[in-house]
């Protein structure tokens, strides 16, 4: 296991992997990260394996930028559900407003 983690954690650079896993790391804690690498491995090679895909890595970034916008996402649709619009700030800083949602009768 400590290959695994040596692997995971030694901080490819681009390597989404490596994204994946500190992100994990940081939720669950080690030895659940190390499972939920693995398991996201193993469905990447399945999928390989069955459909006769190749592997195209997308890079840390492209991994990042996906994060971000599921994490909007399910910030917009929370916030809807209490009642508020979330509106981004004007002057591109990562700060975001929070106002009441518009009332139509």
């Amino acid at each position: 296991m400590t290959d695994g983690v040596a692997y995971f954690s030694s901080g490819l650079p681009g390597a989404w992997e490596a994204a994946f896993y500190s992100r994990e790391k940081a939720r669950l804690g080690v030895p659940e990260a190390i499972t939920a690498a693995a398991h996201k491995l193993a469905r990447i090679m399945y999928s390989m394996l069955r459909y006769g895909q190749n592997y195209i890595d997308q890079g840390a970034e492209y991994y990042e930028t996906q994060y971000r916008q599921r994490v909007l996402r399910a910030a917009q649709r929370r916030a809807a559900q209490l009642g508020y619009d979330l509106i981004p700030a004007s002057n591109g800083q990562a700060q975001v407003s929070v106002a009441p949602a518009s009332t139509t009768p």
